[in-house]
């Protein structure tokens, strides 16, 4: 449900109001709470954050919007998952992956530092050979 709020277009704001009037009247006065918090959100954020939004240069804008993208198609990815799945499994899939991120970024960096420092030791090899091998030329035998 909480993936489909993201989907509603503005024009239902208030049936959105009534919807979360009909559930604190009937009883359901968490949803009714979650869904009239909604509602005020998607009225008042596009007016709040369209100066940020209008401030940023492209590139950054470029870079929020890639990553806004990014989060919605993991969520509903998730949701097609949960549907396919379950609740149980799919937070079991998503702690794996989440744990192979971590993972593979640390042995990313890691290979990062050993390739810098790779480098480092073969020029410096480079600079040692160079140098002694002239050094060694230049030397008269008695």
């Amino acid at each position: 449900m909480r993936t489909l709020l993201l989907l509603i277009p503005e024009g239902f704001l208030p049936l959105l109001v009534v919807a979360a009037g009909l559930a604190i009247i009937v009883g359901a006065r968490a949803m009714g709470r979650g869904l009239l918090l909604m509602a005020l959100a998607m009225a008042v954020l596009p007016i709040l954050l369209a100066s940020l939004f209008d401030s940023l240069p492209p590139y950054l804008l470029w870079l929020v919007v890639g990553a806004l993208t990014m989060g919605l198609v993991l969520s509903l990815l998730r949701a097609l998952f949960v549907g396919m799945l379950g609740r149980d499994a799919t937070n079991a899939m998503v702690g794996h992956l989440a744990a192979d991120a971590v993972r593979g970024s640390f042995l990313a960096g890691c290979r990062a530092l050993g390739w810098v420092l790779r480098a480092l030791a073969r020029a410096l090899r480079w600079v040692m050979v160079s140098v002694f091998s002239r050094s060694a030329r230049n030397i008269r035998p008695p």
